[in-house]
């Protein structure tokens, strides 16, 4: 198995293409357990993680209580889109990044089950139909170099622009799939639209 993806909402869009890398737990604010975990994340599914689902109050099926029982509400992943800036994910060869790992057998996943949280994180990804034996971590952030990223449209996963490392600078590869300035300032405008914090954003001279 090779190709993996990180999966993200449109509003984080500005923030991993202005660093250019998939950073930590830590750093996003996001934390599985924070005594345990301090990870960027992947997984090798085809769709987007249940487990990382926004709750958009005007979409009640995205709440993820409800994908716990054996019957799971569908969830209109394009209708989701138009709430967090659109359903992005990173494509790439995981056998070219050589600090992602698998999460099954992992020293991490072992050390997190002994705590009772860690159980239930477990128990609740079960339950919400993701598959653990296909996700990965890194325990440091991920340069997108040598990436594709997707957008999910109508017509299914859609490239937006690769990623390239020349020089040492991460740039895109095809300039001519779509406009990451566009992109930027959409996930920058999403982020302010729906109040959360926001970074001074670049300003040509």
């Amino acid at each position: 198995m090779s190709t993996i993806f990180h999966y993200t909402k449109g509003y984080n869009l500005f923030d991993i293409l202005m660093s250019q890398e998939i950073k930590t737990e830590a750093v996003t604010g996001v934390r599985l357990h924070p005594s345990v975990t301090n990870f960027a994340w992947f997984t090798a599914e085809e769709r987007f993680p249940r487990t990382a689902l926004p709750h958009v109050p005007k979409m009640p099926e995205t709440n993820l209580q409800l994908h716990l029982g054996t019957e799971k509400p569908h969830v209109d992943m394009l209708k989701l889109a138009g709430y967090v800036g659109g359903i992005w994910r990173f494509k790439f060869n995981r056998s070219e990044f050589k600090s992602i790992k698998t999460w099954i057998g992992s020293y991490h996943r072992q050390k997190l089950l002994k705590s009772p949280i860690g159980k239930i994180n477990e128990m609740v990804a079960k339950k919400a139909g993701d598959r653990q034996e296909l996700w990965f971590i890194s325990s440091k952030a991920v340069s997108i170099a040598g990436m594709t990223l997707q957008q999910l449209t109508p017509q299914g996963w859609v490239d937006r622009a690769d990623f390239k490392n020349q020089g040492g600078i991460v740039v895109v590869a095809d300039a001519g799939k779509a406009d990451i300035s566009k992109i930027m300032t959409d996930s920058y405008l999403q982020r302010i639209k729906m109040g959360m914090p926001v970074l001074e954003f670049p300003i040509a001279a």
